[in-house]
């Protein structure tokens, strides 16, 4: 497995790998008792709210007690007076602190579920960051969890309809600071979803009885990627994008003051901002005008996408989604990003990517620094 996975990952492209099957329930009714359990040096989260983005507007809302969001996650979403299910994200979990001291065994259950450890685990002898020096602040390269509703229809049109639309779970265009997998823990089924709107027992705990796909992403390759933040920014100066309800407009054609009174979003870069996703029309419109066609993976429950640095990616939920994603910086991708760090430094200031929470440079300069001195203690045999 190995050498096929080093084969095409020196090619710069992402991977699928499946059955990655672990230990421990990621099931929502599991994380909130992780939620509930006192640990030293934390408090109890179930009575805290969470920080929860509306996916119709893009609205950050809090208030939102944890037994409430998951309830609402068993069910598939929030459903309003209209009939329209209401999409929500959680923005971070956990709500504060660090996943390996909120949840240390699922955390290692995550690490030992990933595939190609030589890469992913922080200690991997083919991941960099494995050369930086412990008694120096670490890179924040995660694990992060990641929990979301989702829809198997596409919304017509974010925003224009303001709150009457449902909006969609989606993560926009982006790049991540260095290489990345992406691990779907937990989907909540349409079955699952089913029996919980009938009052019937929750099963959703239970290992994944069911084939549907959780999340379906577009990755592009990192070749492509200079064409089509081009392609982003002829199309956003036609007003083609609505962030929400506002619409995308370029820096370099509306005064960024002028623009929020207007209700619009002032689109700085057009991969680093996150703004855009591309809908079905806007992918059939890219490959007749540029010839560019991104991957499209479907992902499962027990499947792990990796994600080479520097290839714009965006992924949408289907269903109810757990996430777990960890960043590792590999041998080949290593100058990649570094390359995208030097990007986030150009941004303005205030931007929310602008911090280089890798550490990009130092990283790269300690594996450096540590291949010198294996190879001046070797000498021609370590070579």
């Amino acid at each position: 497995m190995f050498a096929a996975f080093h084969k095409r990952w020196m090619q710069g492209e992402p991977i699928l790998m499946r059955r990655c099957i672990g230990r421990m329930s990621w099931a929502p009714r599991v994380l909130r008792r992780m939620a509930r359990e006192s640990r030293p040096g934390q408090t109890r989260q179930e009575g805290n709210s969470l920080t929860i983005i509306r996916c119709s507007d893009i609205c950050e809302m809090t208030g939102m007690q944890v037994g409430e969001f998951f309830t609402n996650y068993l069910q598939g979403g929030v459903k309003r007076k209209n009939g329209v299910r209401e999409l929500l994200k959680l923005k971070d979990w956990p709500p504060d602190g660090d996943m390996r001291d909120f949840a240390p065994r699922h955390t290692a259950d995550f690490y030992e579920m990933c595939p190609v450890p030589e890469y992913t685990n922080p200690k991997g002898p083919f991941n960099v960051v494995s050369l930086f020096p412990q008694n120096l602040s670490q890179p924040d390269l995660g694990p992060k969890c990641y929990i979301a509703f989702g829809s198997p229809d596409e919304a017509p049109c974010e925003g224009k309809n303001g709150f009457e639309d449902r909006g969609d779970s989606v993560t926009k265009m982006h790049y991540d600071m260095a290489d990345a997998v992406n691990l779907l823990v937990h989907v909540q089924s349409d079955a699952m979803v089913k029996a919980q709107e009938e009052g019937e027992r929750d099963f959703s705990y239970l290992p994944c009885q069911h084939d549907e796909v959780g999340a379906v992403w577009d990755l592009f390759h990192r070749n492509d990627a200079a064409k089509l933040e081009l392609w982003i920014k002829e199309k956003a100066a036609e007003g083609r994008w609505y962030h929400g309800p506002t619409k995308v407009v370029l820096t370099a054609t509306q005064n960024e003051t002028d623009a929020a009174v207007r209700d619009e979003s002032v689109l700085d870069h057009p991969i680093h901002d996150q703004l855009v996703y591309l809908r079905k029309d806007d992918l059939a419109l890219l490959k007749q005008e540029t010839g560019i066609v991104p991957w499209r993976i479907y992902q499962r429950e027990g499947d792990a996408v990796f994600v080479p640095s520097r290839c714009p990616h965006q992924v949408r939920n289907l269903r109810p989604c757990v996430k777990i994603a960890v960043d590792f910086v590999s041998v080949e991708n290593a100058q990649f990003a570094v390359d995208l760090a030097d990007d986030y430094r150009g941004l303005k200031q205030g931007h929310t990517h602008k911090e280089d929470v890798l550490q990009a440079r130092a990283v790269a300069m300690h594996a450096w620094a540590a291949a010198a001195e294996a190879l001046a203690a070797g000498g021609a045999g370590a070579r």
